[in-house]
Protein backbone atom coordinates (compact mmCIF):
# COMPACT_ATOMS: atom_id res chain seq x y z
CA UNK A 1 0.00 0.00 0.00
CA UNK A 2 2.91 2.03 0.86
CA UNK A 3 4.24 1.46 -2.72
CA UNK A 4 0.91 2.46 -4.69
CA UNK A 5 -0.07 -0.54 -5.39
CA UNK A 6 -3.75 -1.97 -4.76
CA UNK A 7 -5.03 -4.46 -2.50
CA UNK A 8 -6.33 -6.22 -5.33
CA UNK A 9 -3.60 -5.97 -7.74
CA UNK A 10 -1.13 -7.24 -4.84
CA UNK A 11 -3.43 -10.62 -3.96
CA UNK A 12 -3.51 -11.03 -8.15
CA UNK A 13 0.39 -10.99 -8.62
CA UNK A 14 0.67 -13.40 -5.46
CA UNK A 15 -2.08 -16.10 -7.33
CA UNK A 16 0.11 -15.86 -10.29
CA UNK A 17 3.29 -16.87 -8.32
CA UNK A 18 1.53 -19.80 -7.04
CA UNK A 19 -0.08 -21.29 -9.98
CA UNK A 20 0.89 -24.63 -10.72
CA UNK A 21 0.53 -27.52 -13.80
CA UNK A 22 -1.86 -30.27 -13.49
CA UNK A 23 1.78 -32.14 -13.42
CA UNK A 24 3.45 -30.17 -10.88
CA UNK A 25 0.39 -30.65 -8.54
CA UNK A 26 0.14 -34.43 -9.44
CA UNK A 27 3.89 -34.57 -8.48
CA UNK A 28 3.59 -32.39 -5.76
CA UNK A 29 0.71 -34.98 -4.30
CA UNK A 30 3.43 -38.10 -4.83
CA UNK A 31 5.86 -36.51 -2.88
CA UNK A 32 3.59 -36.13 -0.03
CA UNK A 33 2.76 -39.94 -0.24
CA UNK A 34 6.32 -40.73 -0.50
CA UNK A 35 6.95 -39.01 2.98
CA UNK A 36 4.25 -40.58 4.53
CA UNK A 37 5.28 -44.00 3.46
CA UNK A 38 9.25 -42.86 4.39
CA UNK A 39 8.17 -41.52 7.57
CA UNK A 40 6.17 -45.32 7.66
CA UNK A 41 9.71 -47.06 6.56
CA UNK A 42 12.45 -45.38 9.10
CA UNK A 43 9.64 -45.77 11.69
CA UNK A 44 9.76 -49.82 10.78
CA UNK A 45 12.70 -50.64 8.74
CA UNK A 46 12.77 -54.72 9.07
CA UNK A 47 9.50 -54.60 6.89
CA UNK A 48 11.38 -52.78 4.14
CA UNK A 49 14.38 -54.66 4.61
CA UNK A 50 12.17 -57.86 4.21
CA UNK A 51 10.72 -56.76 1.11
CA UNK A 52 14.26 -56.23 0.10
CA UNK A 53 15.39 -59.63 1.14
CA UNK A 54 12.11 -61.29 -0.47
CA UNK A 55 12.61 -59.12 -4.06
CA UNK A 56 16.44 -60.37 -3.91
CA UNK A 57 15.21 -64.22 -3.68
CA UNK A 58 13.14 -63.67 -6.34
CA UNK A 59 15.96 -62.58 -8.23
CA UNK A 60 17.83 -65.11 -7.07
CA UNK A 61 15.42 -67.33 -8.26
CA UNK A 62 14.93 -65.80 -11.76
CA UNK A 63 19.29 -66.14 -12.69
CA UNK A 64 18.79 -69.99 -12.09
CA UNK A 65 15.46 -70.02 -13.97
CA UNK A 66 15.91 -67.89 -16.76
CA UNK A 67 16.39 -69.30 -20.35
CA UNK A 68 20.70 -68.41 -21.05
CA UNK A 69 21.96 -67.99 -24.59
CA UNK A 70 24.94 -66.27 -26.47
CA UNK A 71 22.39 -64.65 -28.37
CA UNK A 72 18.46 -63.95 -27.85
CA UNK A 73 16.05 -66.15 -29.17
CA UNK A 74 14.75 -64.46 -32.50
CA UNK A 75 11.11 -65.11 -33.93
CA UNK A 76 12.08 -66.89 -37.11
CA UNK A 77 10.72 -65.85 -40.18
CA UNK A 78 12.10 -68.94 -42.01
CA UNK A 79 12.90 -72.68 -41.30
CA UNK A 80 15.89 -74.29 -42.60
CA UNK A 81 16.49 -78.34 -42.47
CA UNK A 82 19.69 -79.91 -44.17
CA UNK A 83 18.95 -82.89 -45.91
CA UNK A 84 21.27 -85.64 -45.84
CA UNK A 85 21.77 -88.28 -48.73
CA UNK A 86 23.54 -91.62 -48.78
CA UNK A 87 26.90 -90.67 -49.18
CA UNK A 88 27.33 -92.26 -52.05
CA UNK A 89 24.64 -90.27 -53.99
CA UNK A 90 25.44 -87.97 -56.87
CA UNK A 91 25.05 -84.22 -57.19
CA UNK A 92 22.46 -84.80 -59.86
CA UNK A 93 20.18 -87.55 -57.62
CA UNK A 94 20.39 -84.83 -54.52
CA UNK A 95 19.47 -82.20 -56.87
CA UNK A 96 16.41 -84.27 -58.32
CA UNK A 97 15.33 -84.95 -54.84
CA UNK A 98 15.78 -81.44 -53.55
CA UNK A 99 13.11 -80.26 -56.34
CA UNK A 100 10.74 -83.26 -55.68
CA UNK A 101 10.91 -82.21 -51.54
CA UNK A 102 10.45 -78.18 -52.74
CA UNK A 103 7.19 -79.29 -54.94
CA UNK A 104 5.59 -80.72 -52.05
CA UNK A 105 6.07 -78.42 -49.97
CA UNK A 106 4.80 -75.96 -52.57
CA UNK A 107 1.68 -77.75 -52.76
CA UNK A 108 0.68 -79.06 -49.33
CA UNK A 109 2.00 -76.00 -47.37
CA UNK A 110 1.35 -73.57 -49.25
CA UNK A 111 4.97 -71.72 -48.82
CA UNK A 112 6.32 -69.43 -51.67
CA UNK A 113 9.79 -68.85 -52.60
CA UNK A 114 11.49 -71.90 -51.01
CA UNK A 115 14.90 -71.90 -52.17
CA UNK A 116 17.20 -75.60 -52.00
CA UNK A 117 20.77 -74.90 -52.27
CA UNK A 118 23.25 -78.14 -52.88
CA UNK A 119 27.23 -79.21 -53.98
CA UNK A 120 29.99 -77.02 -52.65
CA UNK A 121 29.66 -72.91 -51.79
CA UNK A 122 32.14 -70.45 -52.76
CA UNK A 123 31.78 -69.38 -48.95
CA UNK A 124 34.87 -69.57 -46.48
CA UNK A 125 33.17 -70.14 -43.44
CA UNK A 126 34.79 -72.98 -41.99
CA UNK A 127 31.45 -73.94 -40.09
CA UNK A 128 29.35 -74.16 -43.90
CA UNK A 129 32.23 -76.03 -45.30
CA UNK A 130 32.21 -78.52 -42.81
CA UNK A 131 28.01 -78.95 -43.37
CA UNK A 132 28.22 -79.49 -47.59
CA UNK A 133 28.89 -82.25 -49.39
CA UNK A 134 27.49 -83.85 -52.71
CA UNK A 135 24.99 -85.83 -50.98
CA UNK A 136 23.61 -82.44 -49.04
CA UNK A 137 21.10 -80.05 -49.95
CA UNK A 138 19.42 -77.58 -47.71
CA UNK A 139 15.63 -76.57 -47.79
CA UNK A 140 15.04 -73.11 -46.62
CA UNK A 141 10.93 -72.48 -46.04
CA UNK A 142 9.65 -68.70 -45.19
CA UNK A 143 7.00 -69.10 -42.82
CA UNK A 144 4.64 -66.63 -42.06
CA UNK A 145 2.51 -68.15 -38.68
CA UNK A 146 3.44 -70.77 -36.03
CA UNK A 147 1.09 -72.89 -37.69
CA UNK A 148 2.63 -73.48 -40.94
CA UNK A 149 5.84 -73.89 -39.43
CA UNK A 150 4.46 -76.80 -37.83
CA UNK A 151 3.13 -78.38 -40.64
CA UNK A 152 6.17 -77.80 -42.42
CA UNK A 153 8.32 -79.52 -39.85
CA UNK A 154 5.76 -82.56 -39.49
CA UNK A 155 5.54 -82.66 -43.65
CA UNK A 156 9.88 -82.91 -43.45
CA UNK A 157 9.92 -85.42 -40.91
CA UNK A 158 7.38 -87.63 -42.69
CA UNK A 159 9.13 -87.33 -46.17
CA UNK A 160 12.65 -88.30 -44.73
CA UNK A 161 11.33 -91.25 -42.54
CA UNK A 162 9.89 -92.74 -45.73
CA UNK A 163 13.42 -92.85 -47.52
CA UNK A 164 15.90 -95.11 -46.46
CA UNK A 165 19.74 -94.01 -45.66
CA UNK A 166 18.20 -90.52 -45.38
CA UNK A 167 18.83 -87.95 -42.48
CA UNK A 168 17.64 -84.67 -41.58
CA UNK A 169 18.83 -81.89 -39.46
CA UNK A 170 16.83 -79.18 -38.73
CA UNK A 171 18.58 -75.47 -38.14
CA UNK A 172 15.80 -73.32 -37.14
CA UNK A 173 15.10 -70.13 -38.52
CA UNK A 174 18.65 -68.78 -36.86
CA UNK A 175 19.55 -65.24 -36.76
CA UNK A 176 21.92 -62.41 -38.27
CA UNK A 177 24.95 -63.70 -36.80
CA UNK A 178 24.65 -67.06 -37.88
CA UNK A 179 25.95 -65.56 -41.72
CA UNK A 180 29.26 -65.12 -39.98
CA UNK A 181 29.78 -67.75 -37.35
CA UNK A 182 27.29 -70.40 -38.66
CA UNK A 183 25.02 -72.39 -36.24
CA UNK A 184 25.89 -72.89 -32.51
CA UNK A 185 26.92 -76.23 -31.37
CA UNK A 186 24.53 -78.18 -28.96
CA UNK A 187 24.17 -77.57 -25.65
CA UNK A 188 26.91 -80.86 -24.70
CA UNK A 189 28.98 -82.68 -26.56
CA UNK A 190 31.45 -85.57 -25.85
CA UNK A 191 34.39 -85.83 -28.35
CA UNK A 192 36.49 -88.81 -27.75
CA UNK A 193 40.12 -88.49 -28.87
CA UNK A 194 41.75 -91.08 -30.42
CA UNK A 195 42.87 -92.82 -34.21
CA UNK A 196 40.45 -96.16 -33.55
CA UNK A 197 36.71 -95.24 -34.26
CA UNK A 198 35.68 -98.80 -33.35
CA UNK A 199 37.37 -97.97 -30.09
CA UNK A 200 35.77 -95.08 -29.65
CA UNK A 201 32.51 -96.19 -30.74
CA UNK A 202 32.58 -98.93 -27.90
CA UNK A 203 33.50 -96.21 -25.40
CA UNK A 204 30.59 -94.01 -26.54
CA UNK A 205 28.08 -96.87 -25.38
CA UNK A 206 30.09 -97.43 -22.12
CA UNK A 207 30.01 -93.44 -20.74
CA UNK A 208 26.46 -93.25 -21.60
CA UNK A 209 25.83 -96.13 -19.15
CA UNK A 210 28.56 -94.73 -16.64
CA UNK A 211 26.77 -91.56 -16.76
CA UNK A 212 23.47 -93.45 -16.01
CA UNK A 213 24.45 -95.49 -13.62
CA UNK A 214 25.39 -92.17 -11.65
CA UNK A 215 22.42 -90.25 -12.47
CA UNK A 216 23.21 -88.35 -15.37
CA UNK A 217 21.08 -88.89 -18.23
CA UNK A 218 23.01 -88.36 -21.55
CA UNK A 219 21.36 -90.17 -24.35
CA UNK A 220 24.38 -89.48 -26.25
CA UNK A 221 24.52 -90.45 -30.08
CA UNK A 222 26.80 -89.61 -33.20
CA UNK A 223 26.82 -86.01 -33.90
CA UNK A 224 28.04 -87.10 -37.80
CA UNK A 225 25.54 -90.83 -38.51
CA UNK A 226 26.62 -90.61 -42.02
CA UNK A 227 28.24 -93.50 -43.64
CA UNK A 228 29.26 -94.47 -47.00
CA UNK A 229 29.11 -97.57 -49.06
CA UNK A 230 33.09 -97.88 -50.03
CA UNK A 231 35.02 -100.84 -51.46
CA UNK A 232 38.08 -101.80 -49.27
CA UNK A 233 41.01 -103.05 -52.03
CA UNK A 234 43.64 -105.17 -51.00
CA UNK A 235 46.05 -105.99 -53.46
CA UNK A 236 48.10 -109.48 -54.12
CA UNK A 237 51.42 -108.10 -55.03
CA UNK A 238 52.68 -111.13 -56.60
CA UNK A 239 49.19 -111.15 -59.00
CA UNK A 240 50.37 -107.81 -59.45
CA UNK A 241 53.77 -108.28 -60.53
CA UNK A 242 52.69 -111.53 -62.55
CA UNK A 243 50.42 -109.25 -64.80
CA UNK A 244 53.09 -106.53 -65.09
CA UNK A 245 50.04 -104.32 -63.41
CA UNK A 246 50.76 -101.62 -60.43
CA UNK A 247 48.44 -100.52 -57.70
CA UNK A 248 48.41 -97.22 -59.18
CA UNK A 249 47.38 -98.17 -62.59
CA UNK A 250 44.62 -100.45 -61.04
CA UNK A 251 43.00 -97.82 -59.02
CA UNK A 252 43.25 -95.38 -61.87
CA UNK A 253 41.35 -97.61 -63.81
CA UNK A 254 38.71 -97.99 -61.43
CA UNK A 255 38.76 -94.77 -60.88
CA UNK A 256 37.47 -93.89 -64.22
CA UNK A 257 34.80 -96.65 -64.64
CA UNK A 258 33.57 -95.15 -60.74
CA UNK A 259 34.05 -91.43 -62.25
CA UNK A 260 33.95 -91.31 -65.71
CA UNK A 261 37.33 -91.11 -68.13
CA UNK A 262 39.49 -87.80 -67.39
CA UNK A 263 38.96 -85.68 -70.96
CA UNK A 264 40.53 -82.35 -69.65
CA UNK A 265 40.82 -79.71 -67.41
CA UNK A 266 38.87 -76.08 -66.44
CA UNK A 267 40.86 -73.73 -65.33
CA UNK A 268 38.79 -70.20 -63.68
CA UNK A 269 41.52 -68.19 -62.14
CA UNK A 270 43.05 -70.17 -59.40
CA UNK A 271 40.78 -73.33 -59.06
CA UNK A 272 40.94 -76.08 -61.55
CA UNK A 273 38.07 -78.15 -62.34
CA UNK A 274 38.36 -81.72 -64.04
CA UNK A 275 36.26 -82.69 -66.70
CA UNK A 276 34.97 -85.91 -67.04
CA UNK A 277 33.14 -88.53 -69.62
CA UNK A 278 30.53 -90.83 -68.07
CA UNK A 279 27.67 -92.77 -69.36
CA UNK A 280 24.41 -91.49 -68.36
CA UNK A 281 23.11 -95.23 -68.27
CA UNK A 282 25.11 -96.33 -65.94
CA UNK A 283 23.98 -95.13 -62.29
CA UNK A 284 25.69 -97.92 -60.68
CA UNK A 285 29.27 -99.43 -60.28
CA UNK A 286 30.36 -102.61 -58.91
CA UNK A 287 34.10 -102.79 -59.27
CA UNK A 288 33.78 -106.73 -58.17
CA UNK A 289 32.87 -107.62 -61.67
CA UNK A 290 35.40 -105.56 -63.41
CA UNK A 291 37.90 -106.75 -66.09
CA UNK A 292 41.49 -105.78 -66.16
CA UNK A 293 42.49 -106.09 -70.12
CA UNK A 294 46.08 -107.08 -70.15
CA UNK A 295 47.78 -107.79 -73.36
CA UNK A 296 44.86 -108.65 -74.90
CA UNK A 297 43.47 -110.36 -71.81
CA UNK A 298 40.75 -109.92 -69.93
CA UNK A 299 41.51 -110.72 -66.67
CA UNK A 300 39.01 -110.25 -63.60
CA UNK A 301 40.17 -107.85 -61.11
CA UNK A 302 39.36 -110.79 -58.49
CA UNK A 303 42.73 -112.52 -59.86
CA UNK A 304 44.87 -109.49 -58.50
CA UNK A 305 43.26 -107.86 -55.51
CA UNK A 306 40.40 -108.33 -52.85
CA UNK A 307 37.44 -106.28 -52.55
CA UNK A 308 34.85 -106.08 -49.63
CA UNK A 309 32.07 -103.34 -49.61
CA UNK A 310 32.31 -101.58 -46.05
CA UNK A 311 30.52 -98.87 -44.17
CA UNK A 312 32.98 -95.82 -43.54
CA UNK A 313 31.82 -92.39 -41.82
CA UNK A 314 31.21 -89.55 -44.19
CA UNK A 315 32.65 -87.04 -42.29
CA UNK A 316 36.30 -87.01 -40.33
CA UNK A 317 36.76 -84.65 -37.68
CA UNK A 318 39.64 -83.27 -36.44
CA UNK A 319 40.18 -80.53 -33.80
CA UNK A 320 43.84 -79.26 -33.47
CA UNK A 321 44.97 -81.83 -36.05
CA UNK A 322 43.59 -84.37 -33.70
CA UNK A 323 41.12 -87.08 -34.90
CA UNK A 324 37.94 -87.10 -33.02
CA UNK A 325 34.13 -88.90 -32.72
CA UNK A 326 31.95 -86.45 -31.90
CA UNK A 327 28.52 -87.31 -30.08
CA UNK A 328 25.51 -85.30 -28.88
CA UNK A 329 23.92 -85.61 -25.32
CA UNK A 330 20.52 -84.33 -24.24
CA UNK A 331 21.96 -82.44 -21.51
CA UNK A 332 20.64 -79.57 -21.87
CA UNK A 333 21.99 -76.11 -20.78
CA UNK A 334 20.33 -76.15 -17.97
CA UNK A 335 21.19 -79.10 -16.64
CA UNK A 336 24.98 -78.14 -17.30
CA UNK A 337 24.51 -75.39 -14.96
CA UNK A 338 23.61 -77.24 -11.96
CA UNK A 339 25.59 -80.30 -12.56
CA UNK A 340 28.60 -79.41 -14.72
CA UNK A 341 31.06 -80.29 -11.93
CA UNK A 342 29.98 -83.38 -11.19
CA UNK A 343 29.76 -83.96 -14.98
CA UNK A 344 33.17 -82.93 -14.88
CA UNK A 345 34.25 -84.74 -12.28
CA UNK A 346 32.43 -88.35 -13.84
CA UNK A 347 34.62 -87.82 -17.55
CA UNK A 348 37.91 -87.37 -15.62
CA UNK A 349 36.85 -90.74 -13.50
CA UNK A 350 36.07 -92.46 -16.96
CA UNK A 351 39.08 -91.34 -18.73
CA UNK A 352 41.26 -92.76 -15.57
CA UNK A 353 38.99 -96.60 -15.72
CA UNK A 354 39.51 -96.71 -19.44
CA UNK A 355 42.50 -95.31 -20.93
CA UNK A 356 39.84 -93.30 -23.32
CA UNK A 357 40.24 -89.42 -23.53
CA UNK A 358 37.35 -87.47 -24.05
CA UNK A 359 36.80 -83.91 -24.56
CA UNK A 360 33.37 -81.94 -23.35
CA UNK A 361 32.46 -79.26 -25.50
CA UNK A 362 29.45 -77.43 -26.72
CA UNK A 363 27.28 -74.28 -26.38
CA UNK A 364 26.64 -74.86 -22.60
CA UNK A 365 30.39 -74.35 -22.08
CA UNK A 366 30.91 -71.19 -24.19
CA UNK A 367 27.76 -69.49 -22.05
CA UNK A 368 29.07 -71.13 -18.80
CA UNK A 369 32.23 -68.95 -19.71
CA UNK A 370 30.19 -65.44 -21.00
CA UNK A 371 28.78 -65.42 -17.61
CA UNK A 372 31.83 -65.74 -15.51
CA UNK A 373 33.36 -62.89 -18.24
CA UNK A 374 30.20 -60.73 -17.51
CA UNK A 375 30.94 -61.14 -13.65
CA UNK A 376 34.32 -61.02 -13.31
CA UNK A 377 33.44 -57.45 -15.67
CA UNK A 378 31.19 -56.38 -12.72
CA UNK A 379 33.33 -57.23 -10.39
CA UNK A 380 35.74 -54.42 -12.09
CA UNK A 381 33.06 -51.56 -11.87
CA UNK A 382 32.65 -52.17 -8.91
CA UNK A 383 36.11 -51.54 -7.78
CA UNK A 384 36.47 -48.80 -9.79
CA UNK A 385 33.37 -46.89 -8.80
CA UNK A 386 34.20 -47.92 -4.86
CA UNK A 387 37.40 -46.66 -5.38
CA UNK A 388 36.56 -43.38 -7.06
CA UNK A 389 33.77 -42.54 -4.29
CA UNK A 390 36.24 -42.98 -1.68
CA UNK A 391 38.54 -40.85 -2.73
CA UNK A 392 35.47 -38.15 -3.24
CA UNK A 393 34.05 -38.49 0.39
CA UNK A 394 37.07 -38.87 1.88
CA UNK A 395 35.29 -42.11 3.69
CA UNK A 396 34.51 -45.76 3.18
CA UNK A 397 31.14 -45.51 4.84
CA UNK A 398 29.23 -43.58 2.27
CA UNK A 399 30.70 -45.30 -0.77
CA UNK A 400 29.00 -48.33 0.47
CA UNK A 401 25.78 -46.99 1.03
CA UNK A 402 25.93 -45.95 -2.84
CA UNK A 403 26.99 -49.66 -4.11
CA UNK A 404 24.18 -51.38 -2.54
CA UNK A 405 21.65 -49.40 -5.31
CA UNK A 406 24.14 -51.57 -8.07
CA UNK A 407 21.94 -54.70 -6.58
CA UNK A 408 18.91 -53.28 -6.60
CA UNK A 409 19.55 -52.42 -10.27
CA UNK A 410 20.51 -56.07 -10.54
CA UNK A 411 17.19 -57.60 -8.97
CA UNK A 412 15.03 -55.04 -11.39
CA UNK A 413 17.03 -56.74 -14.38
CA UNK A 414 16.13 -60.49 -13.70
CA UNK A 415 12.83 -59.82 -12.47
CA UNK A 416 12.05 -57.51 -15.65
CA UNK A 417 13.53 -60.61 -18.35
CA UNK A 418 11.78 -63.09 -16.42
CA UNK A 419 8.27 -60.77 -16.77
CA UNK A 420 8.71 -60.08 -20.32
CA UNK A 421 9.98 -63.90 -21.40
CA UNK A 422 13.43 -63.42 -22.39
CA UNK A 423 16.53 -64.88 -22.06
CA UNK A 424 20.18 -63.77 -19.96
CA UNK A 425 22.27 -63.13 -22.75
CA UNK A 426 24.65 -61.00 -24.11
CA UNK A 427 22.11 -58.22 -24.59
CA UNK A 428 20.80 -58.78 -21.40
CA UNK A 429 24.24 -58.94 -19.19
CA UNK A 430 25.30 -55.80 -21.35
CA UNK A 431 22.73 -53.98 -19.96
CA UNK A 432 22.89 -54.99 -16.65
CA UNK A 433 26.81 -53.95 -16.65
CA UNK A 434 25.29 -50.67 -17.75
CA UNK A 435 23.29 -50.26 -15.13
CA UNK A 436 25.87 -50.29 -12.78
CA UNK A 437 27.44 -46.90 -13.96
CA UNK A 438 23.53 -45.55 -14.34
CA UNK A 439 21.93 -46.76 -10.98
CA UNK A 440 24.44 -45.16 -8.49
CA UNK A 441 23.84 -41.71 -9.76
CA UNK A 442 20.43 -41.39 -8.01
CA UNK A 443 21.81 -42.98 -5.02
CA UNK A 444 24.96 -40.34 -4.92
CA UNK A 445 21.96 -37.89 -4.65
CA UNK A 446 20.40 -39.11 -2.12
CA UNK A 447 23.48 -39.79 0.04
CA UNK A 448 25.22 -36.66 -0.61
CA UNK A 449 22.19 -34.66 0.81
CA UNK A 450 21.76 -36.61 3.74
CA UNK A 451 25.21 -36.26 4.42
CA UNK A 452 25.40 -32.61 3.76
CA UNK A 453 21.83 -31.99 5.85
CA UNK A 454 23.03 -34.09 8.73
CA UNK A 455 26.43 -31.65 8.59
CA UNK A 456 24.34 -28.54 8.70
CA UNK A 457 21.24 -30.35 11.58
CA UNK A 458 22.83 -32.99 13.19
CA UNK A 459 19.52 -34.77 13.76
CA UNK A 460 19.60 -37.80 11.40
CA UNK A 461 16.07 -38.01 10.78
CA UNK A 462 15.49 -34.52 9.88
CA UNK A 463 18.58 -35.06 7.23
CA UNK A 464 16.47 -37.95 5.80
CA UNK A 465 13.18 -36.42 5.69
CA UNK A 466 14.84 -33.13 3.91
CA UNK A 467 16.79 -35.10 1.63
CA UNK A 468 13.87 -36.98 0.49
CA UNK A 469 11.99 -34.08 -0.17
CA UNK A 470 14.16 -32.08 -2.07
CA UNK A 471 15.77 -35.03 -4.12
CA UNK A 472 12.71 -37.06 -4.96
CA UNK A 473 11.97 -34.57 -7.78
CA UNK A 474 15.48 -35.39 -9.23
CA UNK A 475 15.39 -38.95 -8.61
CA UNK A 476 12.37 -39.68 -10.07
CA UNK A 477 12.41 -37.71 -13.39
CA UNK A 478 15.96 -38.61 -14.31
CA UNK A 479 14.83 -42.24 -14.08
CA UNK A 480 11.62 -41.40 -15.87
CA UNK A 481 13.23 -39.61 -18.48
CA UNK A 482 15.97 -42.69 -19.08
CA UNK A 483 12.92 -45.10 -19.18
CA UNK A 484 10.91 -42.99 -21.71
CA UNK A 485 14.00 -43.05 -24.19
CA UNK A 486 14.49 -46.41 -23.64
CA UNK A 487 10.54 -47.53 -24.59
CA UNK A 488 10.96 -47.53 -28.69
CA UNK A 489 13.29 -49.90 -28.21
CA UNK A 490 10.65 -52.42 -26.90
CA UNK A 491 8.39 -52.04 -29.96
CA UNK A 492 8.45 -55.20 -32.09
CA UNK A 493 9.26 -52.96 -35.43
CA UNK A 494 12.31 -53.87 -37.85
CA UNK A 495 14.57 -56.76 -38.15
CA UNK A 496 16.51 -58.03 -35.31
CA UNK A 497 14.62 -55.76 -32.70
CA UNK A 498 15.10 -58.77 -29.77
CA UNK A 499 18.31 -58.02 -29.32
CA UNK A 500 17.21 -54.38 -28.98
CA UNK A 501 14.05 -55.64 -26.74
CA UNK A 502 16.75 -57.72 -24.09
CA UNK A 503 18.85 -54.71 -23.86
CA UNK A 504 16.19 -52.34 -23.09
CA UNK A 505 14.31 -55.04 -21.11
CA UNK A 506 17.11 -55.10 -18.86
CA UNK A 507 17.72 -51.56 -18.55
CA UNK A 508 14.32 -50.26 -17.65
CA UNK A 509 13.89 -53.03 -14.84
CA UNK A 510 16.73 -52.26 -13.17
CA UNK A 511 16.22 -48.72 -13.07
CA UNK A 512 12.65 -48.71 -11.96
CA UNK A 513 13.90 -51.25 -8.65
CA UNK A 514 16.94 -49.10 -8.23
CA UNK A 515 14.62 -46.44 -8.08
CA UNK A 516 12.29 -47.52 -5.60
CA UNK A 517 14.95 -48.89 -3.33
CA UNK A 518 17.09 -46.24 -3.21
CA UNK A 519 14.15 -44.14 -1.93
CA UNK A 520 13.07 -46.05 0.95
CA UNK A 521 16.01 -48.23 1.34
CA UNK A 522 18.83 -46.22 1.33
CA UNK A 523 17.40 -44.19 4.18
CA UNK A 524 16.90 -46.78 6.16
CA UNK A 525 20.44 -47.87 6.04
CA UNK A 526 21.72 -44.14 6.52
CA UNK A 527 19.89 -44.30 9.75
CA UNK A 528 21.34 -47.80 10.95
CA UNK A 529 24.88 -46.78 9.86
CA UNK A 530 23.96 -43.37 11.95
CA UNK A 531 22.39 -44.79 14.84
CA UNK A 532 24.55 -43.63 17.21
CA UNK A 533 25.45 -40.49 15.53
CA UNK A 534 27.19 -37.37 17.73
CA UNK A 535 27.49 -34.14 16.13
CA UNK A 536 30.79 -32.28 16.73
CA UNK A 537 31.42 -29.41 18.65
CA UNK A 538 31.73 -27.58 15.78
CA UNK A 539 28.69 -28.38 14.42
CA UNK A 540 26.92 -27.91 17.76
CA UNK A 541 27.98 -24.71 17.57
CA UNK A 542 27.04 -23.70 13.88
CA UNK A 543 23.61 -25.59 15.06
CA UNK A 544 23.22 -22.86 17.65
CA UNK A 545 24.51 -19.77 15.74
CA UNK A 546 21.90 -20.15 13.51
CA UNK A 547 18.87 -20.96 16.14
CA UNK A 548 19.78 -17.78 17.72
CA UNK A 549 20.03 -15.87 14.46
Amino acid sequence: LKRGRKPSEDSNSIHIKEDKTRFTKGFDRILIIYEQVLEKSLAKPLVVVSITLVLAALAVLAFYNLPKGILPETEPTAVEYRINLPGNTSLLTARESAASLVQLINSSVGAENVLAMGGYTDQTNLARVAKEGLNKFTIRVPISNPEQLERTDNLVNSYISERNGWTMESLGGGNIFSTFFGQSDAPVLFRFVGMDRTFSEKGAVALDDFLLSNGIESGIRKQYPEAVKTYQIRFNNSQLLRYGLTEQSVTEFLESRARGSFVTEWNREDESIAIRLFSSSVREFDPTTVNLTVNGRNIPISEVAEINLADEPEQLERIDQTPVLSYFSNITLTDWWWNKDKISELIRDFTRQTGLQVRIGGSALQVDSLLRDMMTLLGISLILIYIILSVQYESLKYPALILFAIPFAWIGSLIMLVLVDNSLNTLSFMGILILTGIAVNDAILKVDFMRRYLEETGDVGQAIRMAGKHRFRPVVMTTLTTILGLIPMLIPYGDGYEFRFALAAALIGGMITSTLLTLFVVPVLFQFTHRNYVPTQIESFENSKIVSD
